[in-house]
């Protein structure tokens, strides 16, 4: 709209989804797979396989009225949420392994042989150049070419309640909490990753008078 012009991009409204007088859920899966890809360019120039490419994205959801039995024989339920009090739980996992071509430099066998006992020990740790040098790549250094997948998880969960206080006035509150992490290959260092882990939570309440 006109009122959220002069930059370019976007203004994105989410509305998470509220239960109703009707007990419904659903299922949901997202794959995808390296045996349904071609091979890059760059593993193929560099005679790699295949990397690993796996993304599983599923989840459900149920939502409906709020009901709560009354536990014992005879008598009318607890509470009864049709029509005033609902409830909308879901959740979303993920699963991906993003394949990632490193192409880096290593210290040189002949770095390896000359150096101090030592230093020799520090380069050792290094992998062995695997693919031939390029004309104007540093001395004493030879490159190392890996075709490897970094795997990442999400796990999403939300839950959502809804109660109606007259016709006019009803509120809302939801909690979610996302914890994920990653385990990112470095590009400098071939024997190294970064594990990054985070968790996010929020809180939202709402109110709404017609």
């Amino acid at each position: 709209a006109p009122e959220f012009g002069r930059s370019p991009g976007a203004q994105v409204s989410l509305i998470s989804r509220r239960g109703g007088n009707r007990l419904t859920g659903s299922l949901f899966d997202y794959v995808r797979n390296e045996v349904f890809d071609a091979n890059s360019f760059f593993n193929n120039r560099a005679g790699l396989p295949r990397g690993v490419l796996r993304q599983n994205d599923f989840g459900a959801t149920l939502g409906g009225p709020v009901f709560l039995p009354r536990f014992g024989e005879g008598g009318p339920v607890l509470y009864d949420g049709r029509d005033r009090t609902f409830f909308f739980f879901s959740y979303e996992g993920l699963r991906l392994r993003q394949p990632v071509f490193r192409d880096t430099f290593v210290p040189s066998v002949a770095a390896r042989q000359s150096a101090p006992a030592p230093v020799a020990a520090l380069l050792n740790a290094f992998p062995l150049p695997n693919t031939p040098s390029r004309a104007g790549d540093p001395a004493f250094t030879g490159r190392f070419v890996q075709s490897l997948s970094n795997p990442s998880t999400i796990h999403s969960t939300g839950i959502r309640l809804d109660h109606n206080l007259t016709e006019s006035l009803s509120v809302f509150g939801r909690y979610k909490q996302t914890p994920s992490s990653i385990d990112a290959a470095t590009l400098a260092f071939p024997n190294q990753t970064n594990f990054f882990a985070r968790e996010t939570k929020s809180l939202t309440a709402g109110a709404t008078y017609v």
